[in-house]
C-alpha cells in the first residue's frame, strides 16, 4: 500500500521529483587543493583582523555610536583586502566555508591547514 502511494505522489506531483539540474547541484563538491590553502590563510587572516577589531570595539574609549560604525566599516574593509590579497571574493569565501562546514574530509583537512599555519595541533576530531 505504501509502495502504490508513493507511486500516485509522484505520478500526480511530477515537480517534486528533483530535476536534473538540482541532483548535479547537490553533487559532492570538493574545493582544489590550492583554492582550500589560499582559503586557509585568508581565513586566519580575517580572523587576525576580526579578533583586533573586537578587541577595539570593546574599549570603553570607542564605544560612541560614530566610533563603533568607523570601526565596522574598517573592519569590512581589511576582511575585503586581506580576502583580495589571498585571491578570493567574499563569495567563494563564503562558499569554502560552507564547503568546510558540511564536509568532513575538507573540515579536517581545513584544520590541518590552520594548524600549519598558525602552529597549532588540529582539534581533536569525534569519530
Amino acid at each position: 500500500m505504501r509502495g502504490l502511494l508513493l507511486l500516485c505522489l509522484t505520478v500526480v506531483s511530477p515537480g517534486l521529483a528533483p530535476s536534473p539540474a538540482d541532483a548535479q547541484a547537490s553533487a559532492v563538491v570538493t574545493a582544489q587543493p590550492d583554492s582550500m590553502t589560499a582559503f586557509a590563510k585568508a581565513w586566519v587572516a580575517v580572523a587576525e583582523i576580526r579578533d583586533k577589531a573586537h578587541a577595539e570595539m570593546a574599549n570603553p574609549r570607542t564605544k560612541k555610536l560614530e566610533d563603533q560604525a568607523r570601526l565596522r566599516e574598517q573592519l569590512r574593509k581589511d576582511i575585503a583586502a586581506a580576502l583580495k590579497a589571498h585571491g578570493l571574493t567574499q563569495q567563494a569565501f563564503d562558499r569554502l566555508t560552507t564547503l568546510v562546514s558540511s564536509d568532513d574530509n575538507q573540515r579536517k583537512a581545513f584544520e590541518a591547514m590552520v594548524a600549519d599555519l598558525t602552529s597549532k595541533k588540529p582539534a581533536p576530531t569525534v569519530p
